[in-house]
């Protein structure tokens, strides 16, 4: 009769078991959904926000009366974009402005007497009203090869032509995203 007594108690054992382990494997899930929203990032940072660019008496041929000076590395362009983008250059005017230092009338000195070329470049450009594609890249942040990169500089005068003052020209740099 023992033995009978004990495989109720075994039965009512297991069974307690089975439930307990039933319920420690029971569980519940939930799901969060994490969103962001990422802003186009298009910055353009430049170095330098003035330029002088001075001609001396002996930089002017005696025979024609004309010069040149070159800037090397004139000003340093920086981007930080998330898209490929492009770099645009032109004049704020079709002529610089005029300050006379000796009463002179204003010439009229074009925009054109200035010109860029990106630094190491062969050939300058004279600058115009109209916007022109200076340089491409691809999106990364300043430290990505070509994101940051120098612009040369060269300037004519002649002595026929400019009389004795200061000459100024604005130079826009446009950064677009196509």
């Amino acid at each position: 009769m023992h033995a009978t007594r004990t495989t109720p108690l075994l039965f009512l054992i297991t069974l307690g078991a089975l439930l307990v382990a039933s319920a420690a494997r029971a569980q519940t899930s939930q799901t969060v959904t994490v969103s962001s929203t990422v802003p186009q990032v298009l910055s353009l940072a430049i170095d330098a926000n003035t330029l002088s660019i001075p001609f001396l008496s002996s930089d002017y041929s005696s025979s024609t009366g004309a010069a040149t000076k070159t800037v090397t590395s004139g000003n340093t362009l920086s981007i930080t974009s998330n898209k490929s983008w492009t770099v645009s250059v032109k004049a704020n005017a079709a002529a610089f402005s005029f300050t006379p230092s000796a009463g002179d009338a204003d010439p009229s000195k074009t925009a054109g007497a200035f010109s860029y070329r990106l630094n190491g470049g062969t050939t300058f450009t004279a600058i115009t009203t109209t916007n022109a594609s200076l340089k491409t890249g691809s999106k990364g942040g300043t430290s990505t090869t070509g994101n940051s990169f120098a612009v040369d500089y060269q300037l004519t005068s002649n002595l026929s032509q400019d009389p004795p003052g200061t000459y100024s020209l604005g130079v826009v740099y446009t950064l677009t995203a196509p």
